[in-house]
């Protein structure tokens, strides 16, 4: 059962739906359940039949909707349930109405606007250092990427992250990954060309980093113009543009990779959720709001390879165990994915299997402007180009605040 159309008036949900079973009435194979959220919370259900659905053929359901608050993201899950063991046969999303401002209002961020401007401490050759009375920064000139963020004296990174072209290829990467290899993606590391600071009249500090990423002795992959703006009250705004090399092969992805202290371990995100979920792979996930822990997110697979993503993410929540640290509240553009992992991308591709994977001493977190899709090449077809990352130039932003 798929949903064709949907239209809704007043409180009343018209939804089309087509029986796509070559042989059986859609009654005779399963039945139809339809629920109701705001954005975490499930506010209604019904379950009806679907009486006179005759294989192949059209019908038009109706659900009573309960009123819509303003500024939630609201949406309608119609499944068909398989009447022999009660499993999820077929999915489908209507979303009714888009959140207009944060879906994670609350906790609220621990630090706010009377904090102070932020004093440069510290402007030597390796590090520029800045803070108020509740907020301090080592900006590691070397890396072109912050070292430390303190809250109080609780640092909220593990050390210097970096943009990221990598990932650890999966069996469907099998041919593509000659290519990566080749270009040696999987040794790129930053290049810092040029680093400016400035402080603002609002107390606020900007950094811009004139950098690349390139294998060693090879010519960069990425070229990159990155500006950092730190805010009295904590908050973090990263923006970079940034120009592949039109002579290397499609990257497998571009993001931002933190390491994060492991007491990080809990996330709440709004995304395709709550199975693993890419570009090209996520029909049996659904737009929203969810909560796993790390060591939910990745698939066990016996060859260790990438897994564990959620694709169009656009905010989440990163919680410490038993909220020892304050929780890191992200938002990105849509299309954007993340990953948070108890093990690099280094780790996974030189393991061959999971047995020999070994915990890092961090929580490691990618937050990806785009990823290649998983597709079937081990067995099947090449990619499809839609779903390759082929752009050449483009521009990508997170927004990083403490709750």
């Amino acid at each position: 059962m798929r949903v064709e159309d949907w239209q809704k008036e007043g409180d009343t949900l018209k939804i089309r739906v087509k029986n796509y079973l070559d042989f059986l009435a859609l009654d005779d194979a399963a039945y139809l359940r339809i629920r109701q959220f705001e954005n975490e919370d499930e506010i209604k259900s019904e379950v009806l039949t679907a009486e006179g659905l005759a294989a192949g053929e059209e019908k038009e359901i109706c659900f009573s909707c309960d009123a819509l608050r303003p500024h939630s993201f609201c949406y309608v899950l119609v499944e068909s349930i398989d009447k022999t063991d009660g499993r999820i046969a077929g999915r489908d999303q209507i979303v009714l109405q888009e959140a207009d401002e944060d879906v994670f209002s609350e906790p609220e961020p621990v630090l706010d606007a009377e904090a102070g401007a932020l004093e440069i401490e510290e402007d030597s050759p390796v590090y520029l250092r800045f803070g108020n009375a509740d907020f301090a920064v080592s900006f590691n000139k070397i890396k072109g990427q912050p070292e430390s963020l303190l809250i109080g004296e609780k640092d909220l990174l593990a050390g210097c992250g970096g943009w990221n072209v990598w990932r650890a290829p999966t069996d469907n990467d099998m041919y593509i990954r000659r290519q990566w290899d080749a270009a040696r993606l999987d040794q790129c590391t930053g290049k810092i060309y040029e680093i400016r600071h400035a402080a603002n009249e609002d107390g606020s500090l900007d950094i811009k980093v004139s950098e690349s990423l390139g294998a060693p002795s090879m010519q960069p992959a990425v070229r990159m113009d990155t500006f950092w703006h730190f805010a009295p009250e904590g908050k973090v705004t990263v923006e970079t543009k940034a120009k592949v090399d039109p002579h290397f092969p499609v990257l497998p992805r571009f993001g931002l990779r933190l390491f994060l202290p492991k007491a990080y371990k809990n996330v709440r995100y709004f995304a395709y959720g709550p199975n693993e979920s890419y570009i090209d792979k996520h029909r049996s996930s659904y737009r929203g709001l969810f909560r796993a822990g790390i060591e939910d997110l990745p698939c066990d697979y016996i060859m260790p390879q990438e897994s564990g993503s959620r694709y169009d993410c656009r905010e989440l929540l990163i919680e410490s165990r038993k909220h020892r640290l304050p929780a890191l509240h992200i938002t990105m553009p849509e299309g954007s994915s993340f990953n948070l992992s108890r093990y690099s991308q280094e780790q996974l591709t030189e393991c061959k299997h999971r047995k020999k994977l070994r915990r890092e001493p961090h929580a490691v977190l990618c937050l990806d402007y785009r990823q290649a899709g998983i597709g079937s090449h081990s067995c099947g077809p090449e990619l499809l180009e839609k779903y390759q990352f082929t752009e050449k130039e483009f521009s990508f932003r997170a927004e990083i605040d403490f709750r």
